[in-house]
């Protein structure tokens, strides 16, 4: 029989924090057993041993880093295990959209891996992940805002990321006019911005902004009228801010024509309903040519409905009241002629906004014992013209003559007015106690010069401020 021994080293493992330390082959196991004698040459592989929420955070000694530990045995050696109290931070989503979140350092990864571990002390920066049609809208539990979420973990930690399906808005812009749209929250300013994405169920206003003889004379498509345009994003949607111009039309401006004796040239233009001062003539130059201007059909020298032929080239036929329809004009050469400017211009129809009227809310409260209920209504979207509306009060649970006094009348402004109109309801302050609240409505109607908003109808409740009587105390009190 033959005995064999070999040189053997000692392999000690120390250890921070609570975890322990395992072996292959056998003889740590650190726990309780931290030291082993190893043959010389053999190849010893450390495992780390956690539970619970602690953590594994790297070796030191003979080892290093946080991946496997081999260690050969051609010396004593020592490895230390370092093990650190974690907490758990877990990510949850919320919204009707769809993303995910990662987090630096790694470990949340949610998509699918919505919880992990992290040693005490350690910031996580968690960062959302959105696609398509999909937005972020916010935080919600250890971080808030839509900004970056920082996390310290001192103790396990909870955070929620909304995702909201998002639909795009898109503003165009018709008429004659120049304009601009603004929206509130921000995202359309058209002008240059004509389309943006906002976040499902996002009420968005609208706003027309106009300057000079421009102006503004109603939407189309999702929105209509002339008033306030508040749009809730429930698809993609659209719409079409009509802008036009008030004043001076020149529909022709033309210079330098010329033409030989006896020559005829045609031209035309269209004149739109409610025009006015057409004036059509010609100036400058050389030599002599008439002017011949008809409406809807080309003119003759016999059948016109105004001739110029004074000597030279300055005519001008003058239509105080134009038809809506196309004119023509003849410029028949009596002598050779050159250089001549031809135009036609007229004033547009007053195009008026005058704007949309409405209570500022659809509904308030106010004590019995106020003495008034001040209503304000307001006007909006625009001033032009004089504008009026009827109001008046219906009965609701409130009573007429017993809880308010009934009120009827009218309010006007005059034009170029937007400021608010007030008038005043009486409530009565009755003896009846313990009534509770009670509702009647203010409603607004018969709006001349001027559209009415959808709050049109106000509720008002009346509050009881009656002392509820308990006489049961009353007598208590005269017992002691």
């Amino acid at each position: 029989m033959t005995a064999n021994f070999a040189v053997g080293y000692a392999l000690t493992v120390s250890k921070t924090g609570t975890g322990s330390v395992t072996s292959s082959p056998a003889g740590i196991d650190c726990g309780s057993t931290c030291s082993a004698n190893f043959a010389s040459g053999t190849v010893i592989t450390l495992s780390p041993v956690v539970s619970g929420s602690n953590l594994f955070t790297g070796w030191s000694g003979a080892c290093t880093g946080t991946g496997a530990c081999s260690v050969t045995m051609s010396a004593a050696q020592n490895v230390t295990a370092n093990f650190a109290v974690g907490y758990a931070l877990t990510v949850s989503k919320t919204g009707t959209g769809t993303g995910s979140v990662s987090s630096s350092p790694a470990g949340i990864d949610c998509g699918s891996t919505c919880s992990a571990n992290f040693a005490s002390g350690t910031v996580i920066t968690l960062s959302p992940v959105v696609s398509g049609s999909n937005l972020f809208t916010g935080w919600s539990g250890a971080c808030t805002g839509t900004g970056a979420c920082s996390v310290t973990m001192s103790a396990a930690k909870s955070v929620s990321a909304n995702f909201a399906t998002q639909f795009v808005l898109t503003v165009s812009k018709t008429g004659t006019g120049t304009g601009s749209v603004s929206s509130s929250p921000a995202g359309i300013d058209c002008g240059s911005t004509c389309s943006a994405n906002f976040a499902s169920g996002t009420v968005i206003t609208l706003s027309p902004v106009v300057s000079g003889s421009n102006l503004f004379t109603g939407w189309s498509g999702a929105c209509t009228g002339t008033g306030a345009c508040s749009v809730t994003m429930s698809a993609a949607k659209s719409m079409s801010a009509n802008f036009d111009v008030r004043g001076a039309i020149t529909p022709v401006n033309l210079s330098n024509l010329a033409g030989a004796v006896g020559s005829t040239a045609y031209f035309s233009f269209n004149v739109p309903a409610g025009a006015s001062n057409l004036v059509v003539k010609t100036l400058g130059g050389t030599g002599n040519v008439d002017l011949l201007v008809r409406a809807s059909a080309l003119p003759t020298n016999s059948i016109f409905q105004c001739e110029s032929h004074a000597a030279g080239n300055n005519e001008t036929c003058t239509f105080a009241t134009p038809l809506a329809t196309t004119y023509y004009i003849l410029l028949d050469g009596i002598l050779e002629f050159s250089g001549v400017t031809l135009t036609a211009s007229y004033t547009s129809a007053t195009l008026n906004n005058p704007g949309s009227l409405g209570f500022t809310a659809i509904s308030m409260s106010v004590r019995e014992n106020a003495g008034n209920a001040v209503i304000t209504v307001t006007r909006t979207g625009g001033s032009d013209d004089v504008a009026s509306v009827s109001y008046s009060t219906s009965a609701g649970s409130a009573v007429a003559g017993v809880d308010y006094g009934s009120v009827a009348g009218s309010l006007t402004w005059g034009s170029g007015d937007a400021s608010d109109r007030s008038f005043s309801v009486p409530i009565i302050n009755n003896t009846i106690r313990n009534q509770g609240s009670r509702v009647f409505t203010v409603n607004l109607t018969n709006a001349t010069g001027a559209s009415l908003l959808s709050t049109s109808n106000m509720a008002v409740r009346i509050n009881d401020d009656e002392i509820i009587s308990m006489p049961w105390l009353n007598l208590l009190l005269l017992d002691d």
